[in-house]
């Protein structure tokens, strides 16, 4: 038999499930960011230190 009570305990614990979900996805979302922004700066790094070498480097002529 299917209550007022019953259907309103599934609706708070389906409650409960969404927003267990939702913050765990946050968490998940905010790692995988944070991993971007971690290889980006990495990306960054090596550009601006292959700059760097290349800027140094003189150019040889072989002849």
């Amino acid at each position: 038999e299917i209550t007022l009570s019953s259907i309103n305990a599934d609706y708070v614990n389906a409650r409960e499930i969404i927003y267990k979900t939702e913050t765990s996805c946050s968490k998940i979302l905010n790692i995988i960011e944070e991993g971007a922004l971690s290889y980006e700066h990495a990306i960054e790094d090596a550009a601006k230190q292959i700059q760097t070498v290349t800027q140094k480097e003189p150019t040889s002529s072989k002849g």
